[in-house]
């Protein structure tokens, strides 16, 4: 048998010989690859979270700040906006240590849309007066809230009492706000309270 013939017979019996290069694994590769993403959706989706959103919640980590604080209570909306109104920027982002008493969206609510509205100079320094009268000063700042008298930034004085279990702040108007929860920091406390301490 010559040469030829036994070549022709030769790739008849195995065909892949033929065949050069390398193999084609391009294919292969992407359904590895569509199947890993599958995987990993459906783990996600299963957890109803992103993986690094599911870290972040379970961290125990707390708040930088106040301002950080109350910035994830959406509670305390309000009470931010007139915070960024009247007062500098920066306010509260210090060192400390700061104790604030933050009224809620609600508690807003219930006041004259004037109240805390700084149309004109005098609207905006009304603002302020109300804003300090909600921040601790001297050596109450930083401190947990305890029963008696306190000083704010604005000079006022406040009166804490109990009442049952829960802490009522009241204003030298006489307006109170009973103490609805606490949110901790690394600059200060925060208590959410459920009415607004006018000024005088």
């Amino acid at each position: 048998m010559n040469q030829s013939v036994a070549s022709q017979i030769d790739s008849r019996r195995h065909p892949r010989r033929q065949r050069t290069g390398r193999p084609r694994s391009g294919p292969v590769l992407l359904a590895l690859l569509a199947l890993l993403v599958a995987v990993l959706g459906a783990a996600c989706s299963s957890s109803g979270h992103h993986p690094a959103a599911a870290k972040a919640s379970t961290s125990t980590t707390r708040p930088n700040t106040v301002l950080v604080a109350m910035g994830a209570d959406p509670e305390l909306a309000t009470f931010l906006t007139a915070l960024r109104l009247g007062t500098p920027a920066g306010t509260l982002a210090g060192a400390g240590p700061y104790t604030v008493l933050a009224p809620t969206n609600h508690a807003f609510a219930a006041l004259a849309p004037s109240t805390i509205a700084p149309v004109d100079p005098a609207g905006k320094q009304k603002l302020v007066k109300i804003i300090d009268g909600h921040i601790l000063a001297g050596g109450a700042a930083g401190q947990p809230l305890s029963v008696g008298k306190a000083t704010t930034a604005s000079g006022a004085t406040i009166t804490v009492a109990r009442s049952g279990d829960n802490l009522i702040v009241t204003d030298a108007q006489g307006h109170s706000a009973k103490v609805t929860k606490t949110l901790r920091s690394g600059n200060g406390l925060v208590y959410v309270v459920d009415g607004v301490l006018l000024p005088s």
